[in-house]
């Protein structure tokens, strides 16, 4: 059975409120980004302004999804080369709540399905990881996402008026705040970052969008 009918067979058991992406490379693309932006994110946000943090990466950018922030006021915070373990808090005040949440969720569902087939326990993964992130959301989580765009200085006030609540773990906060209100005098991050072949990329992705949602 090839690829692409394996793909067909699996979509079954996705929940009707997830949509798929596969990218054989594990890396996303220009294609992939501006059709995540459309259908996904511009939708969801509905006009409101938005704050979005993304790594340095090319494909972030081009004209095509620079122009897509702007119309639809959306500000961008980029993480420079080098400077990704400063924001890495960022993942924990979500996973850390989120895991803990999923955990609950894959129990109650084995307490349900005991003694069912593994095929089945395993394409009913699927439906409690959908399950988890709407508990998450309900529980008011985006709090913690706040306080810590906040401790992180991403969302802080450029004027450094508020440079003293900045908190990065293993690191000296007087230094880090010293260096953000010097950054001009001390020059600009090198950037390190992977160059797409976008030509080559755009053949070999897959988009698979769930129609029911």
């Amino acid at each position: 059975m090839g690829v692409g009918a394996m793909i067909l067979i699996e979509r079954e058991n996705y929940d009707p409120h997830v949509v798929v992406k596969f990218n054989p490379k594990a890396y996303v693309n220009l294609s992939t980004i501006v059709k995540w932006l459309d259908k996904q994110l511009v939708p969801v946000i509905e006009s409101h302004p938005t704050l979005l943090v993304l790594d340095h990466f090319g494909p972030h950018k081009t004209k095509e999804v620079l122009d897509t922030f702007s119309a639809n006021d959306i500000i961008i915070s980029m993480i420079l080369g080098d400077c990704t373990v400063l924001v890495q808090p960022l993942d924990v005040f979500i996973n850390r709540p989120f895991k803990d949440i999923l955990k609950e969720v894959l129990e109650e569902r084995l307490d349900v399905i005991e003694g069912e087939e593994e095929e089945i326990l395993l394409a009913d993964g699927r439906l409690t990881g959908r399950e988890a992130w709407e508990r998450f959301s309900h529980d008011r989580k985006e709090v913690l996402v706040v306080k810590a765009f906040w401790v992180l200085c991403i969302s802080l006030p450029i004027s450094g008026a508020f440079d003293q609540e900045i908190s990065v773990k293993g690191i000296d906060s007087t230094f880090l705040i010293n260096g953000l209100q010097n950054w001009q005098e001390a020059g600009g991050l090198e950037e390190h970052e992977v160059e797409l072949d976008e030509g080559e990329d755009e053949n070999n992705v897959f988009y698979e969008e769930n129609k029911h949602f």
